[in-house]
């Protein structure tokens, strides 16, 4: 049986000395950084990230943290699971550089120091511009094939959570055929309900296609587990949804959107699927949002 491969920061964590080295690290490092404070020719963005990555490799909580960021999340795991650093990352790096050797071209006496550092940042400039931009530009040939909706979720910035288990007396999906079939599930995160409530009421239309999407990440954490662990071979046929709304709520398949949504960018083509959204007058656990599917796995 092959061993699963572990990254260096599973590998760290694994080990109490090594995470506590690499925290010790970290703060180390960002004692370097807050010198920048008092010297300004100091590199302390440099620090400052080698703090980060520390951080992110030693701790669990900050890992997920940063992975699950609106703003550096897509970019942490495009990193961490590709090696890739996006177009608008390297302008930033790279005028960032620029501006730190025009200021050290201005400031000092001698050419040497400004050669010196401008000859560094090069190098690591060079290093940064030749790294892909793209998943598409790191995968090739077999990995192409067989990675697309993997590579998909990395530029979303998606992280699927662990498929919930039956709360019941009944299975999480179940096959007919080649007919995947998965139970209905609720806005999950974290292991709770994360959208309670009654949309038109105390839920907004807004938080309700949040819980949607939530609905389907967890549909597709399914899917996955169903696929052995490779969404390639998913295409979704049909969403069902039940949202838990006011009688005179109308705006189910608004709601649903939130789901749809989210399956169409996550397979693309093979996410285009038939549809049905109802009215509930209440949900298991007062979720707000209810959402089964069925799928084809080849």
């Amino acid at each position: 049986m092959a061993q699963e491969k572990r990254s260096f920061g599973d590998r760290v964590r694994r080990s109490t000395l090594a995470r506590y080295a690499m925290l010790a690290f970290g703060w180390i490092m960002v004692g370097f950084g807050i010198v920048g404070i008092f010297l300004p020719l100091w590199p302390s963005t440099i620090f400052i990230l080698l703090a980060l990555w520390a951080f992110t490799n030693s701790s669990q909580r900050f890992h997920e943290w940063l992975y699950n960021h609106p703003r550096f999340g897509a970019t942490a795991r495009a990193w961490n699971e590709f090696g890739i650093i996006p177009v608008k990352a390297k302008v930033l790096a790279a005028s960032m550089m620029s501006v730190s050797v025009g200021v050290l071209v201005w400031l000092a006496d001698t050419w040497i120091l400004p050669a010196t550092v401008g000859g560094m940042l090069a190098i690591i400039a060079s290093w940064i511009v030749t790294r892909p931009s793209r998943v598409s530009e790191k995968l090739t040939g077999e990995e192409i094939m067989t990675g697309q909706t993997e590579a998909r979720l990395a530029e979303l910035g998606i992280i699927l959570p662990e498929p919930a288990k039956a709360a019941a007396n009944y299975a999480p999906f179940v096959f007919s055929g080649t007919t995947l079939y998965v139970a209905g599930q609720l806005p999950m995160a974290d292991g709770k309900v994360a959208v309670t409530g009654k949309v038109g009421e105390a839920v907004t239309i807004d938080q309700a296609q949040d819980a949607a999407r939530l609905c389907a990440l967890n549909i597709l954490a399914q899917a996955k587990a169903a696929a052995d662990g490779d969404l390639d071979r998913v295409r979704c046929i049909k969403l069902g949804g039940f949202v838990n709304a006011t009688p005179d709520f109308v705006d189910h398949p608004q709601v649903l959107n939130g789901a749809s949504n989210l399956i169409g960018e996550v397979l693309g083509k093979r996410g285009l699927h038939a549809r049905f959204a109802a009215g509930a007058g209440s949900l298991p656990f007062d979720a707000s949002v209810e959402i089964d599917a069925v799928f084809e796995i080849d």
